[in-house]
């Protein structure tokens, strides 16, 4: 009966192993995407301002009508909007980061309490096993025992 629970208890441990590994794997995805969110926020900025310099020196010195100022400060502004919604999928990748290693954390959990229990029962076997060693040892003491006294009668 300790056996079936035992097996039991190591194939729920089995079972943790495996829910931490692709926790594990979801939290170096995770960080992977924040990085290269990050990454591509830093390349648009820089290409950004690189085009923004352009605009401005393609009008920079010259009799402009007001519309085309208007226009130009409008192309700038749609440039800068993709900055805040780059920031906003960086926050989005970092929530889901955080989600990801908040599951981890309940992984590992689950696991060191599926360990403790598989080597609980563990202990609790081998004490059963040497029990039972015991007595058949005493058993078989006791046979050789009875043997030799009906030997003699």
């Amino acid at each position: 009966m300790i056996q079936d629970i035992l097996f039991i208890k190591q194939d729920k441990e089995k079972k943790a192993i495996d829910i931490l590994k692709k926790c594990k794997q979801d939290v170096a995805k995770k960080k992977s995407q924040v990085e290269e969110k990050k990454g591509e926020l830093k390349k648009y900025k820089n290409w950004r301002i690189q085009e923004e310099t352009n605009i401005y020196d393609s009008i920079l010195n010259k009799n402009i009508k007001q519309k085309k100022i208007d226009e130009t400060k409008h192309k700038i502004a749609k440039l800068r909007e993709k900055d805040v919604k780059i920031l906003e999928e960086i926050n989005i990748a970092k929530k889901k980061l955080q989600e990801a290693e908040e599951s981890l954390q309940q992984a590992q959990e689950s696991y060191d309490t599926a360990f403790k229990a598989v080597e609980k029962f563990k202990e609790i076997n081998e004490i059963v096993n040497e029990e039972e060693l015991k007595e058949k040892k005493l058993r078989e003491e006791l046979e050789t025992e009875e043997f030799y006294n009906n030997i003699g009668k």
